[in-house]
């Protein structure tokens, strides 16, 4: 079947604007359209860097099924992503949407078997991205034909996604058919800053030394932008601070359940452009143009609101505060300046609420006296002779001890552990009568577990390594299990070493092929837990 005018054009279109891009690869002209049309994808639907999309497209041998990976450091999405470039009406096959769940399958189980050095490269980030509870995953399917997603290949898809998710909704697909990529290809332009208008709820214009824009802006208003511009909304340098996973958490909780009170709560967000340019018309003096925009601070907030209407929340109702500074008569430097001051200033972290707790100074002093130093506060004073406990660690010791629910969570969000003092979490990992003995007991035996994980790693296969590192937490709740069942007098290591055997054990028994995701499942750890303490 011959090719539509449309399809003519589009594979035309993003050959002329990503070419250049895949020209070096030593590839077929058909390869070289295909993985433009990839490039395509990551740039306007996920948001990656032009310049950066040749390490983002992984198609070839090797590839597993999958044509793109990239993870969205902004809005914490990681995208798979398939395309096909096609000349005729077909659409995405019952065969390529297993070939496709099947490559990310054996991603989530770090199974790099015949992956590709591309793939490879991506595998530790892909990685860290799955263990942070604010990351949700899309298959993203592309296809350059007007046919739409068969109700079979939809159900392979929706199935996948199912099987994934358990108590939250993590995975998630969407398909692109030619009308859904066509504009973008159209509109794309590689060479094109970011300018956008601003609308502004309620703003104060600054004129001199800088002029500035300090006002409120809808919730609304700044998701669209990351949408539409991707990582090109972000200062480069900005870009490498997007990994804060407390923050991110607070933002997005607040968006979705408090909205009307996120900007009492937010400290807002500041850009910087070439020029702000205002209306003519007076009635419209809250709308103003800004040339080569880029947010310098703020960006973690940016990034949570796109991924709050990602999620479908309702981001009416919240306003954020939007500061805007035009560089059209600053002087030399003055960006990177505005960029560092912003981005160097020192921010509480929910540990420094944690030093307030009385409980905190009494289980320092006792462990003074038993000659370690317990570090509750940044910039604390430190005996040097002595070891030192972190409190998160023993906080993470503490809960692997007291339940299966807290262990898994340790997993799935470890600053939750200590977020708020008054939460439930909390007060059953420090109660009131909590020791200095007891949290150097616990440490202790949570820190040969890590020992002994270590150990084992190297010893053991990649596939068994990828349990290890994803079911630590676990294994140091068996070992406090084991410990209570056969008495303090075994030593910690000894604990550690059977922890280590009976988890894997446990876990390859089920043939289970997604750690990552496994070890947050409070039903499958009661399960695996009841399995190995049986009498």
């Amino acid at each position: 079947m011959v090719a539509t005018l449309e399809q003519r054009r589009f594979t035309s279109k993003i050959e002329a604007d990503f070419g250049a891009l895949f020209s070096a690869e030593g590839i077929s002209a058909d390869i070289r359209r295909a993985r433009c049309f990839t490039g395509l994808v990551l740039t306007t639907k996920c948001g990656a860097s032009f310049l950066e999309l040749p390490n983002f497209v992984v198609d070839g041998s090797g590839d597993l099924g999958l044509d793109g990976i990239y993870y969205n450091k902004a809005t914490r999405v990681l995208y798979f992503v398939q395309t096909k470039l096609r000349t005729n009406a077909k659409g995405f096959s019952e065969g390529e949407a297993h070939k496709f769940t099947q490559g990310v399958r054996k991603l989530l189980a770090s199974d790099l078997k015949g992956a590709n050095k591309k793939i490879i490269g991506l595998n530790s980030e892909i990685q860290l991205a799955l263990d942070d509870i604010n990351t949700r995953v899309q298959l993203l399917v592309a296809c350059s034909s007007d046919a739409d997603l068969s109700a079979s290949v939809e159900e392979i898809l929706k199935e996948y996604c199912e099987e994934i998710n358990d108590f939250d909704e993590v995975f998630s697909y969407k398909y692109l058919g030619l009308k859904d990529v066509y504009s973008p290809a159209r509109l794309f332009n590689r060479d094109a800053s970011v300018t956008a208008t601003i609308v502004f709820d309620e703003v104060c214009r600054i004129k001199k030394p800088q002029e500035c824009l300090l006002g409120i802006v809808s919730g609304e208003q700044i998701s669209a932008m990351v949408e539409a511009h991707g990582d090109r909304l972000f200062d480069q340098n900005v870009r490498l601070t997007l990994q804060s996973s407390e923050i991110n958490e607070g933002i997005l909780e607040t968006s979705k359940s408090n909205p009307t009170s996120f900007f009492y709560f937010n400290n807002g967000i500041t850009a910087i452009c070439s020029s702000i340019k205002a209306p003519p018309n007076v009635a419209e003096r809250k709308s103003f143009e800004a040339s080569d925009l880029s947010i310098v601070n703020g960006a973690q907030t940016a990034g949570m609101l796109a991924r709050a209407k990602f999620e479908k929340t309702d981001l009416s109702d919240l306003k954020v505060t939007f500061r805007l500074i035009s560089l059209s008569d600053a002087p030399a430097g003055f960006d990177e300046s505005v960029t560092r001051a912003n981005n160097s200033q020192n921010s509480l972290s929910s540990l420094d609420f944690v030093s307030l707790d009385p409980r905190q100074e009494l289980i320092r002093n006792e462990l003074v006296s038993r000659g370690y130093n317990y570090n509750v506060k940044r910039g604390g004073v430190r005996n040097q002779g002595l070891e030192t406990i972190e409190v998160k660690d023993a906080a993470v010791a503490l809960a692997c001890k007291r339940s299966v629910s807290l262990t898994a969570q340790a997993k799935r969000y470890v600053s939750g552990l200590w977020q708020d003092t008054a939460s439930s979490a909390y007060q059953e990992i420090f109660p009131e009568n909590i020791t200095g003995e007891e949290v150097l007991s616990a440490w202790q035996l949570y820190s040969a577990c890590q020992q002994e994980i270590s150990k084992s790693g190297t010893t053991r296969g990649s596939t068994t390594s990828t349990v290890l590192t994803h079911g630590e937490k676990f294994i140091a709740h068996i070992a406090f299990r084991m410990a209570s069942k056969v008495g303090e007098e075994k030593k910690a290591a000894w604990l550690a070493k059977n922890a280590v055997k009976a988890t894997v054990k446990a876990y390859e028994r089920r043939k289970l092929s997604n750690p990552a995701y496994d070890f947050r499942n409070v039903k499958l750890l009661e399960d695996m837990a009841a399995e190995i303490l049986a009498p």
